[in-house]
């Protein structure tokens, strides 16, 4: 992201914080004075004469390369002569645009462009241009004069907006509109759906709607049917070199496991870069793949892994996604990603090469590591190298050498996702479970939710496109505390005010719901604090008289028992208990090693999340830098006068909110715009509430 390239949190733009403040002086200072300045007039263009417009191209060109419509909402100034056309008709104009945006926590423009053309002649180029599947268009809007009453430029990006790729063109748009002082902005993807429909005077009424680049890589379908381009003397006898299709991310999978199984081997990219092992554990004789070649040999089984950025590049990338000619510009490789992004570059870094229209990039990610040290309660769906608790499990193991070999996933912000090493056989049977319309996107999200539940829960994985490309696709984690990131503040009220609008409302759930009870006033403090999903933060301290020091069944005290020859059972005993003593976690991961088992694969996981969410910075004396952040379902609404700049994750507050929200910001999770023939507003959706 814009700040470190880490979190889900992001600064807004400079430039667009410094429009909400002059947009609040402006309405302050109408007919009056600022400072011992005079202001009356001085902002009256903005407030008169300011009217919203909207052009669009397409870059749809016939069979010789020549350009098939020059465009929608052209602003020029038609004499009357020149406003009908031939056959006595208006010219075809755009009559509104809408931007929102979708995903799990939003960041995926889709945008719906109307527009009407009054004669069939009319119609045959732009239904081309604009209501054809996979045609690239893009569109420019904004208000017809800045606050300061500067004449709005407009662009059009001729000659670039057909070539550039989408980080080059996203920075050439955010410089535009910086300059137009945020009143510009502009949007490119590619057609998804249209309609029309002929009205009685013989019109055509169209919608066009197009998606960013990045929508499209995160629904194309994983599943995709390729032709098997192996190696021909590897084809079974009988067969011919050009073999039918086949899943090419099963045959990845198929060849890792191949190269892994090597008498305890790991795999390198052809850079020399580590991306692949394999273990051999002992598991019980009911497990999966269990193998006993003696009768006095113990059970074993193969675990074959890739890191997560291998299986993210060559899995996913490269198998899925489309790839831009090698001579062209329009595409972005992963160094490229790496670079538009302006993270660091994790160390043994690997790449297909490819330069891909839109991707998966995640190399610089980094999550939280957690207050105590986080492994893997389950060696089949995942390892996380560097983990000292996971050590003790996979040196359990009768073949364990090549683990050596890997870098830790540790550093002093977090975990680097991309070195986590993802069990292949865990890989293949999610990608089974997939049906023909499931995105790779959703397959993503599938193998990092296993992962999530055996390390104890402690992450909340998003995809989010990068704010500089909406080509580029991220895995975050989106409760991450992130530093340096500050939140501005929403003039709401009085004469200072920009706000149209402003709500705020609560979605929970039966289960929250219990939550907030037991949370808010549980007496022995088990809930509270970060445990109790920020309800008691959220209290400031405050319990309800009537419910005070409730506790529910699980919670036993001596009283609870019935005979006298037993003391009440505490930590580990109680299953979900707050106190977990190291010794017995190193006991727990250590037997995982001898016998990988469901049951202790169930003791490793409920350890790991007692790791990951039961004790409080106070406990540990972790930094408040490692704390999770826990968002509390309250969100809020702002409807204001058209601007650009805002994007997922930056953080924003209200001037005008009761004492008891101090501290707390929400988190910008969806940015809509709406253009008409006579305004354009911008309504920011913040998903949750945050303690900053």
């Amino acid at each position: 992201m814009a700040n470190t390239g880490y979190g889900a949190c992001d600064n807004v733009n400079g430039k667009t914080a410094e429009a909400i403040k002059t947009r609040s002086t402006a309405n302050s200072a109408v007919g009056g004075t600022l400072g011992g300045t005079v202001t009356a007039g001085k902002y009256l263009p903005w407030m008169t004469k300011r009217k919203p417009w909207i052009r669009a191209y397409s870059c749809a060109v016939d069979a010789q390369g020549g350009s098939v419509s020059s465009g929608l909402g052209d602003d020029s100034t038609p004499s009357l002569s020149e406003l009908y056309s031939a056959g006595n008709r208006p010219d075809p104009g755009i009559t509104g645009l809408s931007i929102t945006e979708e995903g799990t926590h939003g960041g995926f423009k889709e945008a719906k462009l109307t527009f009407t053309c009054w004669n069939r002649d009319d119609f045959s180029p732009l239904a081309i241009g604009f209501l054809t599947y996979g045609m690239t268009v893009t569109v420019e809007y904004g208000w017809s004069v800045t606050t300061s009453g500067a004449t709005v430029s407009k662009n059009s990006f001729s000659g670039t907006r057909c070539v550039d790729d989408d980080g080059t063109f996203a920075k050439a748009i955010r410089n535009h509109a910086d300059q137009q002082e945020c009143c510009y902005d502009a949007v490119r993807g590619h057609v998804t759906d249209f309609s029309w429909a002929v009205g009685s005077n013989g019109s055509f009424d169209c919608e066009c709607t197009f998606t960013s680049m990045a929508g499209n890589t995160a629904k194309a379908p994983i599943k995709i049917a390729t032709k098997d381009c192996s190696c021909e003397q590897d084809a079974p006898d009988g067969d011919t070199p050009e073999k039918g299709p086949t899943w090419n991310i099963v045959n990845i999978i198929d060849q890792y496991i191949e190269e892994c199984s090597e008498d305890n081997a790991y795999v390198k990219s052809s850079d020399g870069v580590f991306t692949g092992l394999g273990l051999t554990g002992e598991v019980t004789k009911d497990s999966e793949g269990a193998d006993r070649n003696w009768p006095w040999q113990d059970y074993t089984a193969n675990f074959n892994y890739v890191t997560f950025e291998a299986f993210e590049e060559h899995f996913v990338n490269h198998q899925v996604q489309s790839i831009a000619n090698d001579a062209g510009a329009k595409g972005t490789t992963r160094d490229q990603a790496n670079s538009i992004v302006g993270a660091p570059k994790v160390s043994g870094f690997t790449t297909s090469g490819n330069s891909f229209m839109s991707l998966f990039y995640s190399n610089h990610s980094v999550i939280r590591a957690g207050k105590k040290e986080i492994a893997s309660g389950d060696p089949r769906v995942c390892l996380i190298p560097g983990s000292g608790l996971q050590q003790l499990t996979v040196d359990e193991f009768p073949k364990n050498s090549a683990y050596d070999n890997f870098p830790s996933c540790f550093t002093g912000d977090g975990i680097y996702l991309s070195r986590i090493l993802l069990n292949l056989e865990m890989l293949k049977e999610e990608f089974n479970n997939c049906g023909p319309n499931t995105g790779a996107g959703e397959y993503m999200k599938r193998v990092l939710e296993r992962v999530n539940e055996s390390c104890g829960g402690i992450w909340n994985f998003t995809m989010v496109p990068s704010n500089k490309a909406e080509n580029i696709i991220q895995w975050l984690d989106i409760d991450k505390s992130q530093k340096d990131v500050t939140s501005i503040e929403i003039p709401s009220y009085g004469k200072t005010s920009i706000v149209r609008s402003i709500s705020s409302q609560t979605d929970t759930d039966p289960d929250f719901q219990a939550q907030i009870l037991y949370g808010a006033n549980n007496k022995s403090g088990k809930g509270g604090g970060n445990k109790s999903g920020g309800v008691s933060l959220w209290a400031g301290g405050y319990k309800d008289k009537y419910a005070d020091s409730i506790r529910v069944s699980s919670e036993c005290t001596a009283d609870d028992y019935k005979s006298q020859n037993c003391d009440p059972k505490t930590g580990a005993d109680v299953g979900d208990g707050e106190t977990q003593k190291e010794a017995d976690v190193e006991t727990i991961m250590t037997n995982l090693g001898q016998e990988v088992s469901p049951d202790s694969v169930a003791a490793a996981t409920r350890c790991m999340r007692i790791q990951a969410l039961g004790d409080t910075p106070a406990d540990t004396g972790a930094s408040s830098d490692d704390v999770r952040v826990i968002p509390v379902p309250i969100s809020l609404s702002v409807e204001i006068d058209g601007i650009s700049g805002f994007t997922f994750g930056n953080l924003l507050t209200s001037d005008y909110l009761p004492a008891e929200y101090n501290g707390w910001v929400f988190q910008i999770t969806k940015v809509e715009q709406t253009v008409s023939n006579a305004d354009w507003t911008t309504k920011l959706e913040c998903g949750f509430m945050r303690k900053l």
